[in-house]
């Protein structure tokens, strides 16, 4: 998938608007349209502005990948109950793994 397609995409997940998304970054809509349409991709200034519009990393946007090494789910779990710990749990963590 291209960035312009996953920027349609995401739109479409979010239920936001090419309409919203132009008046967001200051352009005229059928700009956007036109990467729709005609298979255009936006310049890459308005990267950073449409990734945040998105809520997304401008990796994402324009990798499809949130990361040049993914983690894997049960590690995300891993981390997301490390960060809920109290700080003694994670201090207690971090001497076990040595860090």
């Amino acid at each position: 998938m291209q960035i312009n397609e996953r920027i349609f995409v995401l739109l479409s997940e979010q239920g936001k608007t090419a309409s919203a998304l132009a008046a967001y970054l200051g352009i005229n809509p059928a700009s956007i349209t036109g990467w729709k349409n005609e298979g255009s991709y936006p310049s890459s200034k308005y990267v950073p502005a449409i990734s945040e519009f998105l809520n997304v990393s401008s990796e994402y946007l324009l990798t499809g990948c949130d990361s040049a090494f993914p983690i894997p789910e049960s590690d995300k779990r891993v981390l997301e109950h490390y960060y809920k710990a109290d700080s003694g749990i994670r201090k207690a963590v971090d001497k076990l793994l040595d860090l």
